[in-house]
């Protein structure tokens, strides 16, 4: 359901806490199913909203050529441009204030608060789908309009020239041919240096004071398109470095860009009108944290500025309690499988790692993309969950529902292997209910994946 802006919404509805007998259950499944319909119905609507984010970043820029290119538009007609390109402007800013605001509530923390929540944020989200849509139809309109020429019966002010008496003709005097004389150039000799792919070389001469040698060319370095970031992501109470991932999204679908924190990075300008981002922080173990900054001017909300005039931004991360949803970002399975990714162990051993600090309990949920039946590839006789067994393997038809019971199976199996007691882990498969990005949508494979709700502090 989530395209590249739609990464801004990595919080999810919640599910219930565990139920103590079959009338609870059943009613608090009943109470969830209404909170995902709102959510889903929130959900939609910024569907809509999306693909007219960028509709809205070309009709602004088609006006302002209007206004570039049309030198006979008279000031009326500029200021009413003028004022069409600031409707379109309201509205994005509308839009992008509303996706950084939008956070839903755990139905495990207040399920009736978090329907409140949700209600009201439907209202929201329909009043910017009609600023957005209002904007783009006006802007439409304003250039399907057609402006004549000023008129000429404009009045224009004359400027009185007085007659001059005529002179006598000016007579050029005949180009006179200019003596060549030939001199010579003595030019410093310099040695070619070979140019290398996609390298601007500079010659600088280095010099050796204990020896006159030669000067040295150095190449200089071929910095990356964009400005320098750096996302630092450290423990909130130790201040140590903390692995996790930063996503780095703006309102244009499918769009995003995703790296390691701490590290030197390069990020292109966004390609929306008002020069937004915002970085979306998941560690596991840890609450996310989100971060939202204009790229023109990200110093503002810096804890520093690098030695390579990277800007800094210092993410003090907190450890995850109770009603809190845990997001992987390398915990993936191999398509239509059971079987994990090679690369899901790291994070899966920092879970562990976290879990054996304390006494803390988790529920694992598991998610698919779909829901519907499907030819699945299970882990058979193989003992190996990070690997596809073409001999010990096994296919079997299962519901959503039942494969993502068993992608939950798995993780928990993995994390008791670790040393974490079994009855510390509860697992629940969602099939394709709770997916978070459109099915048949590019990114549409992050929807297999597993959550960790934490029923008990870490």
């Amino acid at each position: 359901m989530k395209s590249l802006a739609k990464i801004l919404f990595l919080v999810l509805i919640a599910i219930a806490c565990s139920r103590t007998s079959e009338k609870a259950e059943h009613e608090s499944e009943a109470a969830d199913s209404v909170n995902q319909a709102l959510y889903k119905e929130v959900m939609k609507v910024h569907d809509e909203i999306m693909p007219n984010m960028e509709k809205i970043y070309d009709l602004k820029k088609d006006l302002e050529d209007r206004i570039a290119n049309t030198p006979n538009l008279s000031k009326a007609q500029t200021g009413q441009v003028q004022d069409v390109i600031s409707n379109l402007d309201t509205a994005n800013y509308s839009m992008v204030t509303w996706m950084q605001k939008f956070s839903p509530l755990a139905d495990s923390i207040d399920r009736l608060k978090a329907r409140e929540y949700l209600e009201a944020e439907l209202q929201k989200v329909k009043k910017v789908r009609d600023d957005v849509n209002g904007s783009i139809a006006q802007a439409e309109a304003e250039l399907s309009r057609e402006y004549k020429p000023v008129s000429k019966n404009t009045k224009v002010t004359k400027v009185e020239v007085k007659e001059t008496k005529p002179t006598a003709p000016v007579v050029k005097p005949a180009p006179v041919k200019e003596e060549l004389v030939e001199t010579k150039v003595i030019e410093p000799i310099v040695k070619e240096i070979p140019k290398k792919d996609s390298v601007v070389v500079k010659r600088v001469a280095v010099i050796d004071s204990s020896a006159n040698k030669k000067s040295v060319v150095k190449p200089a370095e071929k910095l990356p398109d964009g400005k320098p970031f750096y996302f630092k992501l450290v423990n909130a109470e130790t201040g140590k470095p903390v692995s996790g991932e930063v996503h780095i999204v703006e309102a244009k679908a499918t769009q995003y860009l995703g790296f390691k924190g701490n590290q030197l990075v390069y990020i292109v300008p966004p390609k929306n009108i008002a020069g937004i981002y915002q970085a979306s922080i998941e560690a596991p173990g840890y609450k996310p944290a989100k971060l939202v900054f204009d790229y023109k001017a990200p110093e503002a909300l810096s804890s520093e500025i690098g030695e390579k005039k990277e800007v800094i931004f210092t993410f003090e991360l907190v450890k995850a309690k109770r009603g809190d949803y845990i997001d992987f970002n390398d915990v993936r399975f191999f398509r239509n499988t059971t079987i994990l990714e090679p690369q899901s162990q790291d994070e899966l051993n920092s879970l562990a790692d976290l879990m054996k600090e304390d006494q803390s309990k988790i529920r694992i949920h598991g998610h698919c993309n779909g829901d519907k039946p499907r030819t699945v590839t299970v882990m058979g006789t193989s003992t190996n969950i990070f690997a596809l067994d073409a001999t010990h393997n096994k296919k079997e038809m299962l519901t959503a529902k039942q494969f993502t019971e068993l992608r939950a199976e798995v993780v928990k199996n993995y994390l008791v292997s670790q040393g974490i007691d079994a009855d510390r882990i509860s697992t629940k498969g969602e099939g394709g209910k709770m997916m978070i990005y459109p099915a048949s949508s590019t990114l549409a494979n992050r929807n297999d994946r597993v959550e960790i709700e934490v029923l008990k502090k870490m």
